[in-house]
């Protein structure tokens, strides 16, 4: 069953954005919820801390005042006083003020319990009654304010009753001015907490943005780009990592590159080798058709002596010509299938070309002398010395001249030359007659090819001798090539001069 991959086309959302959103989620959050508990909370905390302050006050008065009251006492009470923001009153069981830090006007009246519960909240401190009232619309006030009160009712240990008041509406203010305050600091907090994580998050993305397009040119299998960021942290041990991966496919695919490329060109070979196996089979099954039909056919003749008896030595010629054509055909096939699979023996030894040449003319100075060709030659004064194959420039420089005798034309001039430089010896063999077009110079070299099937036939050519030439000039490690002349062709070999002699 096929596997469907679907797409993701869900609109992608940056993580940036995300990272933004979440910080200034956190940061909103927390303002808000600051300010909220603020708002709640302070003002009980508040009220709760005054009423310590205003318990702990009235504790220092029962352990200061004993019942008489001096100039020292007086000056601490005030001080007390002035320090708590309210008044400190000390009056004895006939409702007498004995001591009041502000003054103090209108008749007194103790404040009773009921009073002290029927007052907005009340509280017990280290079993002090706090009370929490409003002034009495009945009664003279208990102090000189009118604002609600907080009210902190003792009595003392000589006896005696200690009241100490301080106005809620300042108190209610002091945390209303503080809940205002923390506006404006909060405010700026969420600014600067908005810009921080603005910059913060491109700081944290960053790296990953540029991991990111890492990842994208190795979906494109362009391992090149590398992740610079220098973070010793989570992301930075991701961007090495990225890198030690892109690296590592880097290698790897190139070397699966270079191997499909050796693949490829073993396929191409093994292609072309089989394609010159078939065309070898082929050429040399039509080579051997034609000797082999005519020397059944002049067989058959002088077996059915069909043939006048003058004849039968033209028969047997023809038979004996072809057969050495067919065996001059095999021993060059074999050859040429030595060379070509480098199972071919060779000696390298120092011989004089020059004399390699002077008996390869004369080998065919009767075939040249009865054809009226002439040969042109210039002997260079001394013998030109270098490390070869004899064997091999012997059959070099014969193959060139019977392609050369397969093509004289025209003047009918063979020409023989020595071209020698500081790494070379060059032997160029020219014949005169028609050039050789340039789609053909290099298939001329092939097995088999021939360029004039029939001329190449009447002087008993096999197509073999170029391509036998080709691989003992490589073997020699030198280099072959053919040159159109305007009256002709010009077929030449270079052999280098650096070879070295054979070991006996």
């Amino acid at each position: 069953m096929e596997k469907t991959i679907k797409k993701n086309t869900k609109k992608k959302s940056s993580l940036a954005h995300k990272l933004l959103f979440s910080m200034l989620l956190v940061v909103i959050i927390s303002t808000v919820a600051s300010f909220a508990m603020n708002r709640i909370l302070l003002g009980p905390y508040y009220y709760y801390q005054q009423s310590r302050i205003l318990n702990n006050t009235a504790n220092q008065v029962d352990e200061l005042y004993t019942g008489v009251l001096n100039e020292d006492i007086v000056r601490e009470l005030n001080t007390m006083g002035y320090g708590i923001n309210g008044m400190i009153l000390i009056y004895n069981q006939d409702n007498e003020v004995l001591y009041s830090s502000r003054a103090f006007q209108g008749q007194f009246f103790s404040v009773t319990e009921d009073e002290l519960g029927a007052g907005k909240k009340n509280l017990l401190l280290d079993g002090t009654r706090i009370g929490f009232r409003a002034p009495s619309q009945n009664k003279a006030p208990v102090s000189p304010w009118k604002d609600p009160l907080i009210t902190v009712e003792k009595e003392l240990k000589n006896g005696d009753h200690l009241i100490i008041q301080t106005s809620e509406t300042a108190l209610e203010a002091s945390v209303g001015i503080i809940n205002q305050f923390t506006l404006y600091p909060a405010s700026v907090a969420l600014i600067a907490a908005i810009v921080l994580a603005f910059f913060l998050t491109k700081k944290i993305t960053r790296p990953v943005v540029e991991l990111t397009e890492i990842t994208k040119r190795m979906k494109s299998l362009d391992f090149s780009s590398r992740y610079e960021g220098e973070a010793d942290d989570e992301i930075g041990e991701l961007g090495q990592n990225f890198n030690d991966l892109a690296e590592t496919l880097g290698i790897t695919i190139g070397e699966l590159n270079q191997a499909n490329d050796q693949l490829r060109e073993d396929i191409e070979r093994e292609k072309a080798i089989e394609e010159a196996r078939k065309n070898f089979i082929s050429n040399v099954s039509h080579e051997l058709k034609t000797p082999i039909s005519l020397i059944r056919g002049y067989a058959e003749g002088i077996r059915d002596q069909v043939i006048e008896p003058q004849d039968f030595e033209e028969y047997l010629s023809v038979i004996i010509e072809e057969s050495e054509h067919m065996s001059s055909m095999v021993r060059e096939l074999l050859t040429l299938s030595k060379l070509e699979s480098h199972h071919i023996p060779t000696y390298f030894e120092e011989v004089d070309v020059t004399e390699i040449i002077n008996r390869v003319i004369e080998m065919f100075s009767f075939e040249m002398h009865k054809e009226g060709i002439k040969m042109v030659y210039e002997a260079p004064s001394e013998p030109k010395m270098l490390v070869c194959d004899q064997n091999m420039l012997e059959t070099m420089l014969t193959n060139f001249m019977s392609n050369a005798l397969d093509h004289v034309e025209g003047e009918k001039i063979i020409e023989i030359r020595l071209e020698e430089t500081l790494e070379s010896l060059g032997i160029h063999v020219r014949n005169s007659g028609k050039t050789i077009v340039k789609e053909d110079q290099d298939k001329i070299w092939d097995s088999f090819y021939k360029i004039d099937k029939a001329r190449t036939r009447a002087y008993g050519g096999t197509g073999l001798g170029l391509a036998i030439v080709k691989n003992m000039v490589e073997i020699h490690k030198g280099t072959y090539g053919v040159e159109n002349w305007e009256d002709g062709v010009d077929f030449y070999i270079r052999l280098p001069k650096d070879n070295k002699v054979s070991e006996k």
